[in-house]
């Protein structure tokens, strides 16, 4: 089995805003290994990862994803790479964001050949 690695985007946390939009993990012929994501320059509030088990979650599907029993955070200018084992993810900011903040979201994926 080999690893490809795929380029997810963006996740935006909005200026004024605390939480960014939705990545659903449908990745189609391959299964999600892990994902790093990448802090901007700057954040007004401490980001942590939220995710879900489905990949249509509704507001009491989201739960803190934890590592060693913390929160995990993604820093200012610093990259956090997590395991994945949930079906969508998002990012929320403890204060409402002083500009548009830009996650890119990499990404491994398992194929079958």
């Amino acid at each position: 089995m080999s690893r490809q690695v795929v380029d997810f985007g963006t996740l935006t946390i909005a200026s004024g805003q605390t939480t960014s939009g939705t990545l659903a993990s449908v990745i189609g012929s391959g299964a999600l290994v892990d994902l790093t994501i990448y802090g901007p320059a700057a954040l007004t509030g401490t980001v942590t990862v939220q995710v879900a088990p489905n990949n249509n979650p509704v507001s009491g599907d989201w739960k803190a994803l934890q590592s060693a029993g913390a929160d995990v955070t993604v820093p200012a200018a610093k990259a956090t790479t997590i395991a994945a084992s949930f079906r969508a993810l998002r990012l929320v900011s403890e204060s409402s964001e002083g500009a548009d903040r830009a996650f890119r979201v990499i990404g491994q994926i398992a194929t079958g050949d």
